[in-house]
């Protein structure tokens, strides 16, 4: 859909900004809102129960993702600002995530770390055309460039207060908002279509890998039952071991390494973090000089299972993809034998199987935790190595497909979000004139 332009436009004085249509104006957003109009009492009742949100918690796609529910005794002492419906809340610290949200519906007992700003806007700004403006890539830009620091880049709320933001006429502002909901909306819907899209071919993907490995290529193969509960039946010429059986080390911890020698060359060092849910690694990383290193660098085919937080999160290691690696505490390495294909024990840790395994084994405490004692004692489906080969390069070329329409769906919603954000950023603007759409 293509869109008219203003008939005449002005500069604005702002270089982040340029020109804004002729008739509007630009004024400091301390002009037109209140900023952090209440607190919570430190006299507060200690059992008072609220509704808290960090900045963790919100998105710039889904605005408030979640919400933590605690009493005031307990609550850390950034849990302090109040808000109201219609408010806009913009985070002053680590501003390079974008955490900027409008409360909406009941924001009774509801409260915001004082990491945001709370604007309040006041009549001449309209809620709804604030909570829009807010979110511009003109308006997120400005509070980003202002920020102070590298690691922890902050600004405070005087300077978001004293930003300059276009102002039209109120019943513009109303059109403007009215104009966003409807495209946004369907905008977001698409959004929604294929995340449950990425979903579904996740689950394909996970069930491919499963009836794979336990249960071979030939669907009319002679069964048995593998006397592991959570495998079920397995192919009758088939064996069951233990991981640590099928490896000739296993249950090899990695290094603790202090934060303070990372550096920007050296030997790339993996932690948990770094590795994703489908087994690869993040692009961004952190290095080691190899001396501190030395007796945990990876040779190929090993495989790492994560053992806190992240449990049972799975990375094989291939040097000519990957580089010169080492890993880190909270990670297991396992060395498959020569009788044993490394991708086919990577591909098993992504079985149904395994996952009940891992349901079975966690120990929830304040994280979950499976040590290496108890990934070494996992029993798995073992087929004669032949036939391993053959499960790994039939997995390979499915889940190659279905990686490539999860990678499609990835783009969509990308160029989605891309057009989201533009046609928000130049509706507020006034880069398009939307007072005669629908």
């Amino acid at each position: 859909m293509s869109f008219r332009k203003y008939t005449s436009y002005k500069d604005s004085g702002i270089e982040w900004l340029g020109k804004v249509p002729a008739h509007w104006e630009v004024k400091p957003l301390k002009y037109l809102s209140h900023i952090n109009n209440s607190v919570l009492s430190e006299g507060t009742d200690p059992d008072y129960e609220f509704d808290y949100v960090d900045i963790g918690s919100v998105s710039p796609e889904l605005g408030i993702a979640k919400t933590e529910r605690m009493k005031f005794a307990s609550a850390p002492s950034r849990a302090r600002r109040l808000v109201q419906e219609g408010d806009v809340i913009v985070s002053t610290v680590r501003t390079y995530l974008r955490a900027i949200a409008p409360i909406k519906g009941s924001a009774e007992n509801l409260v915001v770390s004082t990491g945001f700003c709370v604007v309040s806007p006041r009549d001449e700004l309209k809620s709804a055309y604030c909570s829009y403006l807010l979110q511009s890539t003109f308006f997120v830009e400005t509070v980003v460039a202002q920020s102070v620091g590298v690691s922890y880049p902050a600004t405070n709320a005087s300077d978001i207060a004293n930003i300059k933001i276009p102002l039209p006429n109120a019943k513009e502002q109303q059109k403007i908002a009215a104009f966003l909901d409807k495209e946004t909306a369907q905008i977001d819907a698409l959004i929604d279509e294929q995340t449950r899209l990425i979903s579904l071919l996740r689950e394909k993907r996970q069930a491919v890998i499963s009836n794979a490995v336990t249960k071979g290529l030939n669907p009319n193969a002679t069964m048995k039952d593998s006397g592991i509960e959570w495998i079920g039946k397995v192919p009758a010429h088939w064996e069951v071991k233990k991981l640590k059986y099928v490896c000739s080390r296993s249950g090899l911890y990695g290094a603790n390494v202090a934060a303070t020698h990372y550096q920007e060359t050296g030997i790339r060092f993996l932690r948990t973090t770094d590795i994703t849910d489908d087994g690869q690694i993040k692009k961004d990383g952190v290095f080691l000089p190899e001396e501190l290193v030395r007796d945990y660098i990876l040779n190929d085919g090993d495989i790492l299972l994560s053992r806190s937080g992240t449990v049972g999160r799975s990375f094989l290691y291939q040097s000519k993809l990957h580089g010169p690696c080492a890993y880190a505490g909270y990670l297991v390495r396992f060395v498959p034998n020569p009788y044993t294909l490394p991708k086919y024990v990577f591909f098993f840790a992504k079985t149904h199987a395994f996952e009940r395994f891992l349901r079975l084994m966690a120990i929830s405490a304040t994280i979950e935790n499976v040590n290496a004692d108890k990934y070494a004692n996992a029993h798995l489906p073992a087929p004669p190595l032949e036939e391993q080969e053959e499960i790994a390069d039939y997995l390979d070329r499915e889940t190659e497909q279905i990686d490539a329409l999860i990678e499609e769906c990835e783009m969509a919603i990308g160029l989605l979000k891309e057009r989201r954000t533009a046609l928000i950023s130049a509706a507020v603007t006034g880069a398009i004139d939307v007072r005669n759409v629908g």
